[in-house]
């Protein structure tokens, strides 16, 4: 019985039976099918890569431009009068100078649209805006209260407020005949009239004021700031209390005025207003703004910039009671990639922007965003 069982196991170990046909065939399948899901799974990771990195480069572009005009659009009117800013923006008999001006006199009012490239800045919605607003500096008026002018056209009237050399860890510094305050630059009054010159007071119907000499030297940890203070041109209404009053306490700004558009590249422009730079350039317009907006190109642009940006809409309410509140804020931003198939969402985006004047580019990704932003200053 022991030699029957040996030669059962040689003959089990002999047997090498061959793989049929048909087994070969079906192995064949499964891999098939099991490479052809993995190429497919990798490609989908490849376009869902794709399609994430253009959504998150076009929502980058859309925030940037959003942080760049919430500051902007929430200080819009600060220290400027709601009408009249040909008379808020003009000085006459300022020491030497007969007169100065500045770009933004022509401005119908310190927040305004226009719809076009040729159109004036009296629209409730346009692709172009135009804002004078305050910046922050961090320093306060502590010296006595500063009355206003009688009402009318006269000359500026020759006043001084005080400030603390130091607020917190933010230094005056002097430098001849220049005042810095970190990170800002304020800057007497010259023939060119520069808006570093311009300072604001916040409240209702008040006016810029320009830096017209040197500070007076310390006195203690204070000094003082010479300024001219033009009066107002109207009668301020009985509602508002203290009009053109610069009082003890009160935070000094900046005066700015900005230009914001897209150019013909696709680039968002936040454009400065700052006449130097225009006005030495020959713009025949007063207080050296120019006529239309430059490119971002154009060596006389000074502001900020942000390439991607196909198209932007400005838009408030059409009720009067409401409008001003708020500004409604569109954006369409563009992806990174070169060859795009997702156009799922593009044909609604081309029939509402094409109706806006853009046209959207083949092969490019879009993606539109929206931000409403209140303002916190604009009289009405």
């Amino acid at each position: 019985m022991a030699a029957r069982t040996s030669a059962k196991f040689q003959i089990s170990r002999g047997a090498r039976p061959g793989f049929s046909l048909i087994e070969v065939l079906i192995v064949v399948l499964i891999m098939g099918i099991v490479l052809g899901m993995t190429g497919s799974l990798l490609g989908g990771f490849y376009n869902m890569f794709e399609a994430s990195e253009d959504q998150s480069s076009a929502r980058m572009r859309a925030q940037d431009v959003f942080n760049i005009l919430s500051t902007p659009i929430q200080n819009a009117g600060i220290g400027v009068p709601s009408a009249d800013l040909e008379h808020a923006f003009t000085f006459t008999g300022v020491d030497s100078l007969p007169k100065v001006e500045f770009g933004m006199l022509t401005w119908p009012a310190p927040l305004s649209i226009a719809s076009g490239d040729n159109q004036p800045f009296d629209d409730l919605s346009g692709n172009q805006l135009r804002v004078v607003y305050g910046v922050p500096t961090g320093i306060k008026h502590i010296g006595a209260e500063i009355p206003p002018e009688p009402s009318g056209p006269s000359k500026p009237h020759k006043t001084s407020f005080s400030f603390e050399r130091q607020i917190g860890d933010r230094q005056i510094i002097d430098a001849g005949d220049v005042v810095s305050l970190d990170p800002y630059y304020m800057k007497e009054i010259d023939s060119n009239a520069t808006t570093a010159s311009l300072l604001g007071f916040p409240g209702a119907d008040m006016m810029p004021v320009l830096i017209y000499s040197k500070v007076t030297p310390f006195a203690g940890t204070t000094r003082e700031l010479n300024i001219y203070n033009n009066p107002l041109s109207y009668v301020p209404s009985p509602d508002y209390f203290g009009a053109n009053t610069i009082r003890s306490n009160l935070d000094v700004f900046m005066i700015r005025g900005a230009w914001v558009y897209v150019d013909s590249d696709d680039t968002f422009c936040f454009l400065n207003i700052h006449s130097p730079i225009f006005r030495d350039a020959g713009f025949p317009t007063p207080g050296g703004s120019p006529a239309t907006p430059p490119p971002h190109t154009d060596p006389l642009f000074s502001g900020f910039m942000i390439e991607g940006i196909a198209g932007i809409w400005f838009e408030t309410d059409a009720d009067p009671d409401y409008s001003w509140r708020y500004l409604k804020v569109d954006v369409l931003t563009e992806g990174d990639a070169l060859d795009e198939k997702r156009d799922a969402s593009r044909a609604a985006l081309e029939a509402k922007w094409n109706a806006r004047g853009v046209s959207l580019k083949p092969g490019v990704y879009y993606e539109e965003f929206s931000k409403v932003i209140r303002t916190r200053n604009l009289q009405r």
